[in-house]
């Protein structure tokens, strides 16, 4: 029968159609590593079945704009799974990573190392970075260093002019000194040689116009002296 003959061949060939699309949709996978060199070529090798990802060597994953380098290995395609390893150039610095996966960053020597892993998703690696050739000076390293040695120089002068004065030959004789007075002169000596007078009142709980009084007698002996800073006054060890 005629008819019953068009209506099998119409099955047919939607069956076939799915087939070839079911074949095009191809599943793809990569393991690979991936070396970048100090101008930009990416060279990769490894087992693969997709094209961006072919063994050899090519510039066409990397820009420059300036100092900055972009790296830019990214796939339309889904990958059933892909591990890869890849080798910044010696001596470059990574200011900027996004990657598709899982990815740990390590070092070796002068480089860094990504390692990525992933399954079911497209591939993704960019990233932004610069390099410092080997030998040249890296500026704000070397300004960060001298701020820290100036800094640390600095501190060591202050502390052991802090011990001087503490540790300085004692212009009086305690046993001439009131109860008051000597407390006075060994919180200065605690202190550093110098304190506030409010620090006193708090800190050796002497009435405010009695430590007045005791702070003129050391004045007048030549042990302290007493400076006016604003509303507050100065009191430290006699020249």
């Amino acid at each position: 029968m005629p008819g019953r003959g068009k209506f099998l061949i119409i099955p047919a060939v939607l069956l076939l159609a799915f087939f070839t699309c079911a074949h095009a949709q191809e599943i793809y996978y990569a393991d690979v590593d991936m070396d970048v060199a100090g101008d930009g070529t990416v060279s990769i090798s490894g087992v693969t079945n997709h094209p961006m990802l072919a063994a050899g060597s090519t510039a066409g994953y990397t820009s420059k704009k300036g100092s900055y380098w972009v790296l830019n290995i990214t796939t339309p395609e889904t990958f059933s799974n892909y591990l890869y390893t890849l080798r910044m150039p010696q001596g470059s610095v990574i200011n900027y990573v996004k990657t598709s996966g899982r990815v740990a960053i390590r070092e070796e020597g002068s480089r860094i190392i990504i390692d990525g892993v992933g399954r079911d998703e497209p591939l993704m690696i960019l990233i932004q970075y610069s390099i410092n050739p080997a030998g040249s000076i890296n500026w704000l390293m070397f300004f960060t260093l001298f701020v820290i040695i100036i800094s640390s120089l600095l501190a060591a002068y202050l502390y052991l002019k802090r011990i001087r004065t503490a540790t300085k030959k004692k212009k009086y004789e305690p046993e001439t000194l009131t109860e008051r007075q000597l407390m006075i002169v060994r919180f200065l000596e605690k202190s550093g040689g110098m304190t506030t007078q409010k620090n006193l009142e708090t800190s050796i709980k002497i009435p405010k116009s009695s430590l007045s009084r005791n702070i003129d007698s050391l004045v007048n002996r030549g042990i302290l002296k007493r400076e006016r800073k604003g509303m507050t006054n100065i009191v430290r060890f006699a020249d």
